[in-house]
């Protein structure tokens, strides 16, 4: 995240449905809090009155309060550019770790996740994460080391909304790490055994569960406003009532309610406490040193300074950990602004001489088309599939581009209409033409110095003409030390039939044209091309051939995994 994204956080946390502190879930707070007012007042309502009860002068005078509000501008900017990145790397890490080790204890499933198995996951994922949360808040409440990183959140001797984020970084580094863990293992486990099709259930229900919890007066717990969900129900969620006695400084509070949204983990762990009607006491720290934490600076030196005092080692892990996620983020950010990638369009022509100086010398020329491929998928689909396959092919190969991709090919007669042209959007070429367009772009490519070219094509209607022009090329530069090959491995020869077959698939289900193995690759490069609603009706429609209704993103995987190694090994026996 760039710097003035991060300066700009603290004001955007505001109108992000995925903050704590969206506007509407303050304002369904307040609307809690005067439907209370109502309740308890009786008769004796006023507006005057409503908003003593809901803003009372000691607390939002508070110092405490005043250091709530400056703490939260500034860690809101430091959150984003220290543990944003690393949080966004940590999960699909954890994902592709698990997903790898699942794979050496068998194959992964391909059929289609029906709808109650796409609901659990969605269950699974918010169990996962929630319970991750618990484990990081019972961590710190048991290690004394990390709780001197999280006397910083009970310091405050008043509650607000901002309160929630008088977190330190190494607090909130050890919850994303564990919410990485677990919700990448559910994620992986769930993709391994069922195609990953399910995913935007599985966010609608967890999106919506948490959300509804946001809605529910979340905001109240950290508040002075009492709502206990009850004896029975207290012991399934976490009322706001539960989570300000957990920052109780009674002993008979000391380490309760530690759970977020579920009240099973404190349950099962012993550390739950349902309040049998609305109670008194004082909130911040029993030791009396809430107020050395009213200084935003304290808030971060502190913790580190008292665990140095009692022992050098946690302290110093802490650091390295805090160090290293930092490290990671920045290393992210610096990698994703210097790195400018391998597609040549993307590039400048000072990066171009520069990487060319550096051994690029190999390019990829991929070609694609645009045409029907039934009311399922997308008329770009090679176009998208080529683009992603080549550049994992020139990150295999190494030191090596990828030109644009040649998006419109030989697809048939235009006038009688034949092939594809008899569907709506196709565009088509005369041979003549895709072959000179093909010259052309390897003749610019050699004459800026590109020693070896590689023609990789995503359609059946690209090999013979991609065949002609390499070996016409080739002849020609045969004495300038020039290699033009036509990677003819990557869609003759990849190994996907076979594999398929070897799965239980018959060749009437495989297909050719639109059919499992290309819906089953474009639901794995970008799952949205493909239309749902249409895959569900499972019918054979006009200009597909296959039972394009079983593909998953798990076989998708597969399927481009054997295209990038058939091409990868052909242009390796050359080289």
């Amino acid at each position: 995240m760039d710097l003035i994204s991060a300066l700009a956080r603290p004001v955007d946390s505001f109108f992000d449905p995925g903050e704590r502190i969206y506007w509407l879930y303050l304002a369904t707070a307040l609307v809690i809090a005067l439907v209370m007012f109502i309740v308890t007042h009786g008769r004796e309502r006023r507006l005057t009155q409503f908003f003593s009860f809901c803003f009372p002068r000691e607390i939002w005078r508070h110092r405490s309060t005043q250091t709530d509000i400056v703490y939260f501008l500034v860690n809101r900017v430091v959150f984003a550019l220290l543990l944003t990145p690393f949080a966004l790397a940590a999960y699909p890490l954890v994902n592709e770790l698990v997903y790898d080790l699942l794979l050496v204890f068998g194959t992964p499933g391909t059929a289609e996740a029906p709808t109650y198995v796409a609901v659990a996951y969605g269950i699974v994922a918010l169990a996962a994460f929630d319970f991750a949360i618990y484990l990081a808040h019972l961590a710190m409440h048991r290690w004394s080391f990390l709780w001197q990183f999280h006397k910083v959140h009970h310091s405050a001797e008043v509650l607000n909304p901002l309160t929630v984020y008088r977190m330190h970084p190494v607090d909130d580094l050890l919850t994303l790490t564990l919410g990485a863990l677990l919700a990448g293992i559910a994620h992986s486990v769930f993709s391994f055994f069922w195609a990953d099709s399910f995913s935007s259930t599985q966010l609608a229900v967890t999106g919506l569960a948490v959300m509804t919890f946001y809605l529910l007066g979340y905001h109240l717990r950290h508040s002075h406003i009492w709502l206990s969900y009850g004896p029975f129900f207290s012991r399934l969620l976490i009322s706001p009532a539960q989570h300000q006695i957990h920052h109780s400084c009674e002993a008979r509070h000391r380490d309760k309610n530690l759970g977020f949204i579920f009240a099973i983990w404190d349950n099962l762990f012993g550390t739950l406490y349902v309040p049998r009607g609305r109670e008194t006491f004082r909130i911040g720290l029993d030791d009396d040193s809430a107020g050395e934490y009213r200084s935003v600076l304290n808030c971060y030196i502190k913790p580190f300074r008292d665990v140095l005092t009692r022992s050098r080692w946690p302290a110093l892990a802490a650091i390295g950990a805090l160090a290293g996620a930092s490290a990671i983020s920045i290393a992210a950010e610096i990698d994703r602004r210097s790195d400018p990638g391998v597609f040549l369009e993307s590039l400048t022509t000072a990066e171009v001489t520069r990487l060319m100086g550096n051994g690029y010398r190999s390019v990829i020329v991929p070609t694609g088309g645009v045409e029907q491929n039934g009311d399922h998928a997308i008329l770009g689909k090679h176009n998208v599939v080529v683009r992603h396959t080549a550049e994992q092919v020139a990150l295999r190969l190494g030191k090596t581009l990828v030109a644009p991709v040649i998006a419109y090919v030989p697809q048939g007669s235009i006038n009688p209409p034949e092939n594809h042209m008899q569907f709506a959007g196709t565009i088509s070429l005369r041979q003549s033409t895709f072959e000179a367009l093909l010259e052309d772009t390897i003749r610019s490519l050699v004459h800026h110095g590109f020693t070896d070219v590689y023609l990789i094509g995503d359609s059946a209607g690209n090999q013979d003409a991609q065949a002609r022009v390499a070996v016409a090329l080739q002849e020609e530069f045969r004495d300038r030390q020039i290699t033009v090959m036509h990677v003819s491995g990557y869609y003759d020869n990849n190994g996907q039939f076979d594999w398929l077959k070897s799965q239980g698939y018959s060749d009437e289900q495989i297909g050719w044209h639109a059919g499992m193995r290309d819906s089953s690759e474009l639901l794995y490069v970008a799952p949205t091309t493909v239309r749902s609603d249409v895959v569900r009706m499972s019918v054979q429609r006009p200009g597909v051939s296959g039972a394009y209704w079983r593909a998953s993103e798990n076989i998708g995987r597969k399927m481009i995994e054997l295209k990038v190694n058939a091409a990868v090994n052909q242009i390796n026996s050359v080289r």
